[in-house]
């Protein structure tokens, strides 16, 4: 029974060490993705949990895996992404991610409220179709993203 139990805690730790060095291999990449944990497929708001960017990177804020990670949007709607950070930085780019190209909306910020500085861009869709959209970290520094959301 030992033995067995043994065997058991063995394989879990190679599992374990297989799955933290796949994902290490991402952060060798300039672009990461995050997924929304919400199931639902066209719903009013979609929240992410707390993440973070390396300087020079770029996360993209995708629907939870279906349909490749976009949103279907209509055109003519309005969407708004919105995120903390406990700093004030000017060095970020926001925007949406639309048939291979990225597109920077002018982003505003409030703050403190909390300790946190809140970021908003607002866009409205033009066409119809398949959007992913991306916070860009142009500091120096590595940022922690907090109360990430994505709404239209």
């Amino acid at each position: 029974m030992l033995k067995k139990i043994t065997s058991i805690l063995v394989a879990g730790a190679m599992v374990t060490a297989m799955a933290i060095s796949a994902g290490a291999e991402n952060y060798d990449k300039k672009i990461d993705q995050v997924y929304s944990s919400e199931s639902i497929m066209r719903a009013s708001s979609y929240s992410y949990s707390d993440f973070s960017i390396n300087n020079g990177y770029t996360m993209i804020l995708g629907n939870s895996k279906s349909n490749d990670g976009y949103f279907y949007i209509d055109a003519g709607t309005t969407v708004t992404l919105t995120t903390k950070l406990t700093s004030n930085q000017t060095a970020l780019d926001m925007g949406y991610y639309y048939n291979g190209s990225y597109t920077e909306c002018g982003w505003s910020n409030s703050g403190p409220s909390w300790g946190k500085y809140t970021y908003t861009c607002t866009m409205t869709i033009s066409k119809a179709g398949y959007y992913k959209f991306f916070i860009s970290n142009n500091t120096a520094n590595t940022l922690s993203f907090t109360g990430t959301s994505v709404a239209f």
